[in-house]
């Protein structure tokens, strides 16, 4: 399906999402990274930091949110770059350190392809601890100006019961929702005043992709229900 959703890019969560206030970060977030399809191997690059004095037992998990067919990703944590078939692992990060939290996008076909994925984060010591990044890819888009300088669009109420609106939003054609497991929930055509019920959806966090009239994403944010 033409331009699935579109890199962006923009994923997200800007987030350092965390369910608790976290002590560790990843930065940039969300990543965002363009190339021509025929380049093979994109990198997104992202730095993990430990905000404490002691040392933290991490494991990282990988979930795709939207990755077509000929589109492949590999992760790479301060030990080490692993395959693309492992989406899971624990890793030490020394107090007070930095490293690497990298994902890279193998465009495996040489075609014009967008993918979205989320790297979640959680303190094996304190579960309540998480951060997720956001990690974009686009080899539809050569030149991610005119995503750069769009308006700061947003989101809120968030967290949410019923209703959200977009702000800064009149860009906006429709927006795609999906959950954090890569679903698509929803497909919505943008509405007048940019106010939209979901009070029938079950609580949870969700992906709202904005699309333009092209159908590319102007954006992606990270959206609650309560």
């Amino acid at each position: 399906m033409k331009n699935f959703i579109y890199t962006l890019f923009i994923a997200v969560l800007g987030l350092n999402t965390c369910f608790a206030q976290a002590t560790f970060t990843i930065t940039p977030n969300p990543v965002s990274v363009s190339s021509p399809a025929t380049q093979y191997d994109t990198p997104a690059d992202a730095t993990i930091s430990n905000l404490t004095g002691q040392s933290k037992n991490l494991k990282w998990e990988r979930i795709l949110i939207a990755v077509p067919a000929g589109l492949s990703t590999q992760v790479c944590d301060p030990n080490l770059c692993w395959l693309p078939v492992v989406s899971s692992k624990t890793f030490t990060l020394a107090a007070n350190a930095t490293g690497d939290m990298i994902v890279h996008f193998l465009n495996t076909n040489a075609q014009p392809l967008e993918g979205i994925i989320h790297l979640k984060v959680t303190n094996v010591d304190n579960p309540s601890e998480v951060v997720t990044a956001v990690y974009n890819y686009s080899s539809i888009l050569s030149d991610l100006s005119d995503l750069n300088n769009a308006p700061a669009m947003r989101v809120f109420p968030n967290p949410t019961q019923q209703n959200f609106v977009l702000e800064n939003a009149e860009a906006v054609h429709a927006v795609r929702i999906f959950s954090l497991d890569g679903r698509e929930v929803a497909l919505l055509n943008a509405t007048a005043n940019q106010t939209y019920d979901i009070a029938a959806y079950p609580a949870g966090t969700y992906v709202l992709a904005l699309l333009n009239d092209a159908g590319n994403i102007l954006k992606a944010l990270e959206l609650v229900k309560n």
